[in-house]
């Protein structure tokens, strides 16, 4: 389903006075919100706002926007959902974000940083230790990873 492009333009243009973005927001159906979601060429604004929404299935289509900007990855980082945190894992350059995600208490979330090939060889090294053989396998299958001693 397509984002009608008039209730686009209003959110757009009332972004600065919030209770009618907010009264236009609440228009939007879900199918909508995940339209504007997955849309690279959705502004910044409307995905950080969307980076938030209440239902996971539009934070899911977010995470995996290649369009997002270091702030939202941020956010989604922390997300309280698991899958949504593995998007971001498997697909985010940033080393603060797999340092973070790295020391995740789900072991899928350490498995997709374990398999992400910007991830470091010193956290390579520690995921190759873990406890979950899933996450071992995946430290130790990445091509990035440098030869350990053990």
């Amino acid at each position: 389903m397509k984002v009608n492009i008039n209730i686009l333009s209003s959110l757009l243009g009332c972004k600065d006075n919030l209770q009618n973005f907010n009264k236009l927001w609440s228009c939007l159906t879900i199918y909508e919100r995940a339209s504007l979601a997955k849309n690279t060429n959705t502004p910044d604004n409307i995905l950080l706002f969307l980076a938030t929404d209440n239902d996971s299935f539009v934070r899911e289509y977010v995470a995996e926007n290649n369009a997002i900007n270091a702030d939202i990855i941020n956010i989604l980082a922390k997300d309280s959902s698991y899958s949504i945190r593995c998007i971001i894992a498997s697909r985010t350059t940033s080393l603060s974000v797999i340092e973070i995600l790295a020391n995740d208490h789900v072991s899928q979330v350490r498995e997709c940083i374990a398999a992400n090939h910007k991830t470091t060889p010193e956290i390579l090294k520690k995921l190759s230790a873990e406890r979950s053989r899933y996450v071992r396998e995946a430290a130790l299958n990445n091509p990035y990873r440098i030869k350990y001693e053990y």
